[in-house]
């Protein structure tokens, strides 16, 4: 199971526009066209220093950039081989190879340790400036390399919705207590533990259970598209509830 989506939120630097996937409540992604997708960053934060928009007032979007992971030989390769990118953009991984890949990078990004599920498209954010090797976790004669160039400019993606939102799965706890965000606003759930969490909300949120499964240290963003209150749970933080509501 993937999502995007982590590692430690404190990144050095973040991006106030840092938009992120989106999985309404009838599954769709807005702006684009694979058939199952999922996300990955940081929490939104603060805008970085010197940061400049790529125009004046909202920056204009582009689309996400493709990185296809394939198989090659006896092992994975990305193709392309080398991307450049703007602060706050995303990038689709996309996995043609039958098999789960776990995505890390050096130096370390802010990313987590992201997994792409067989055919799975996984839209991974880069929220920090600077130039980074990023490999699939595979043995070194097997994984995937490639170079991802991040500018200090501040990029948006497009077809994508900010998260308003944030429920972090803690070692023993779920925060906050209560989240109120309006029907169709994006909801980014963070997996602050070293294991697999599931995501249950009663009554049915309508996402996709696939969509509410995260990997340690990995986050999801989705949208709630019913309005409602919802009391959700993870599976391996016993006894902890958040309460969600939609207006």
């Amino acid at each position: 199971m993937n999502i995007s989506g982590r590692a430690p939120l404190e990144a050095r630097t973040r991006v106030a526009v840092g938009c992120t996937a989106v999985v309404a409540g009838l599954a769709l992604l807005v702006g684009c066209s694979v058939a199952k997708t999922s996300t990955t960053g940081n929490k939104p934060g603060s805008a970085p220093t010197g940061a400049v928009a790529r125009q004046a007032g909202t920056p204009s979007c582009r689309p996400a950039t493709v990185v296809n992971v394939n198989k090659a030989g006896g092992g994975y390769q990305f193709d392309p081989a080398s991307i450049s990118i703007d602060i706050g953009e995303f990038v689709n991984f996309v996995d043609h190879t039958g098999v789960d890949h776990t995505v890390v990078s050096n130096p370390d990004a802010g990313l987590g340790k992201p997994s792409i599920d067989p055919g799975e498209t996984q839209q991974i954010q880069f929220n920090l400036e600077g130039s980074y090797t990023v490999e699939t976790g595979e043995r070194e004669s097997q994984r995937a390399t490639m170079r991802v160039a991040v500018s200090s400019t501040v990029g948006v993606t497009c077809g994508v919705i900010p998260a308003v939102a944030i429920l972090s799965i803690e070692p023993g706890a779920l925060s906050p207590e209560t989240l109120t965000l309006k029907a169709n606003e994006g909801m980014s759930i963070v997996n602050d533990t070293t294991s697999g969490q599931q995501v249950k909300c009663t009554p049915d949120v309508g996402v996709d259970d696939d969509k509410l499964q995260l990997g340690p240290h990995e986050s999801q963003t989705v949208v709630l598209a019913r309005s409602g209150t919802f009391d959700c749970t993870a599976d391996h933080v016993p006894g902890a509830h958040v309460k969600v509501v939609v207006r």
